[in-house]
């Protein structure tokens, strides 16, 4: 009877394992290490900030997000909007290389809190906006952890996001 168990147990954690090598090969592929340095490949996460870039500007050019801000949480988001620009443009103009991971998490850090500044004064609102509003939004949420976990800022993978990167990336695309 305890043998069952067991075998039972073990194959579990085999296919866990196994599950686990495949969810995480791809963000690995990002990373290397010379030296004692890891390095990340820029390109892998190049097209996810400029998808992240791109729906934010999306809510900044549709006038029914800018009638529901005031002019105080205009300013605001103007200037998250600018430290997203500056982090999209630094990981674009990289992305033919490769950096150091620390490099690579300090744009995500500051990427993340610009989003998350911006999506603060737009969230509330939500239910008074246009569904398509929502559905950037939660592109853009779906799209931070991929970036956090390519320069290993996560170190498990968060929950199932509502789109994946590619669709969210196409949700953003398609715009407003």
């Amino acid at each position: 009877m305890s043998g069952a168990p067991v075998a039972t147990s073990a194959s579990r954690r085999a296919f866990l394992c196994g599950a686990s090598a495949l969810v995480a090969a791809p963000l690995l592929a990002a990373c290397s290490e010379s030296n004692g340095v890891v390095t990340l490949n820029v390109a892998i996460i190049s097209e996810n900030v400029a998808a992240i870039e791109s729906g934010v500007l999306a809510l900044d050019a549709a006038p029914v997000v800018q009638s529901v801000l005031s002019a105080d949480s205009v300013s605001t988001f103007n200037e998250a909007l600018t430290s997203i620009r500056n982090v999209a443009t630094t990981v674009a103009a990289n992305s033919g290389g490769t950096i150091a991971i620390t490099t690579g998490q300090g744009w995500v850090k500051t990427l993340e809190s610009s989003v998350s500044a911006a999506l603060a004064l737009v969230t509330p609102f939500l239910s008074l906006l246009p569904t398509p509003v929502g559905t950037i939004v939660a592109a853009i949420q779906a799209l931070l952890p991929v970036v956090e976990a390519a320069v290993e800022l996560v170190s498990a993978k968060p929950a199932a996001p509502i789109f994946s990167a590619p669709q969210a990336r196409a949700i953003i695309a398609r715009g407003l």
